[in-house]
């Protein structure tokens, strides 16, 4: 426990540290768009460290609730329906996929735009088959 504290106190101060960069270092010297990048991770690891922290905090105060939240984390049920909520959630991403793709061309857009969101719907499928074909031999 005390090494994960550690971690997202130094994540923390990572992100403040590319929020204080994004936001006044690269000020005139880069892009509006780097600077924009650094200020988004920045906030990203700032936020999550916050959170991560206050979440340790409160186990270390209500152990009781640290147990049950192992417990259910491992338990079979909870495991099947984050699966299955998993697997319902692919199946509507490749159907807004292909549609987003189909706007795009409808809508006159660069062809790399849409090769890459295409090569992301592929990519999609190619992960499932061979995740399918894995498990097909290990069970």
């Amino acid at each position: 426990m005390k090494h994960k504290q550690e971690v997202y106190i130094a994540l923390l101060v990572s992100g403040i540290a590319l929020v204080y960069v994004g936001g006044f270092a690269l000020e005139g010297i880069v892009s509006r768009a780097l600077s924009g990048i650094c200020i988004g991770i920045g906030s990203g690891l700032f936020g999550m460290s916050i959170a991560n922290l206050v979440t340790i905090r409160i186990m270390k105060k209500h152990p009781e609730i640290e147990r049950k939240i192992k417990i259910d984390a491992k338990d079979e049920r909870t495991l099947r329906i984050n699966n299955m909520a998993r697997a319902k959630a692919f199946a509507i991403t490749q159907i807004l996929y292909a549609v987003l793709v189909i706007v795009l061309a409808l809508m006159g857009e660069n062809l790399l735009i849409i090769l890459l969101v295409w090569g992301v719907f592929m990519l999609g499928w190619v992960f499932y088959f061979v995740y399918f074909a894995k498990y097909a031999k290990e069970m």
